[in-house]
């Protein structure tokens, strides 16, 4: 039964693999950690869809804060890296609660479909993160959660005939738009060794009158093997 479960999560992820198209930016699946105390440490790998890999390490140096380093690799829209440092704690409910503040930078590149054209786009984006998650009261091997990104996303856009076909030269451009992205995740396994199950959506708002949207995918999925080392308790 749980193979077979695999099995289809992972035909899904083949799916909306194959069926994407070229875009400026993907929904980036940087791990929801929730850190549970000083020392802690985890590593997380994964293979998303769109098409790409990532690798994330999460540490809590003090108690109550966490830092994170996320970086990506896309075969449709380049490269996406990001830093953030936040906070944590717990109630007595046994849920989680994380805050991050961050900056990320990373490039894709979109193509027409129907003619020659591409829309290059190297873009910022400074944003505040809020996460919520618990292991599952009726299985501790089990562990859920969401979270919430939000933020400023700025884009210096080449566009070689993508739009703009009138002249030779390509046209650059710059756009600011509000990012607005949410995400969900499960990961199944031991306390060190969990698989994971992440699932992200992403909106950009137009910041400014009179400007084209970018291209971009509004949702991933990722299947990811996540590392975690505690701290030993006194």
């Amino acid at each position: 039964m749980e193979s077979a479960s695999y099995t289809k999560i992972a035909f899904l992820g083949l799916i909306l693999a194959i069926a994407s198209s070229c875009k400026v930016y993907n929904p980036q699946l940087a791990p929801i950690p929730l850190l549970s105390g000083r020392n802690e440490l985890q590593i997380e790998g994964g293979i998303s869809a769109p098409a790409g890999c990532h690798v994330s390490i999460a540490y809590s140096p003090l108690t109550k804060i966490g830092i994170q380093a996320f970086g990506s690799l896309s075969a449709e829209s380049g490269h996406h890296y990001q830093g953030a440092i936040g906070y944590y704690w717990n109630n007595r409910s046994s849920l989680k609660y994380e805050i991050y503040s961050g900056i990320a930078t990373g490039n894709g590149t979109a193509f027409m479909t129907r003619k020659p054209g591409s829309l290059k786009g190297d873009y910022s984006t400074y944003f505040l993160q809020m996460n919520l998650g618990q292991e599952a009261q009726w299985q501790k091997q089990i562990e859920y959660g969401i979270g919430l990104k939000v933020g400023l996303f700025d884009a210096d856009i080449t566009d070689n005939g993508f739009y703009e076909s009138d002249g030779l030269d390509p046209v650059v451009y710059t756009h600011s738009y509000f990012l607005i992205e949410p995400m969900a995740f499960v990961r199944f396994g031991k306390k060190k060794l969990r698989v994971g199950l992440q699932m992200n959506g992403v909106s950009l708002i137009n910041a400014r009158q009179k400007q084209r949207q970018i291209p971009y995918n509004t949702i991933a999925l990722g299947i990811n093997l996540n590392y975690r080392l505690k701290a030993r308790e006194k």
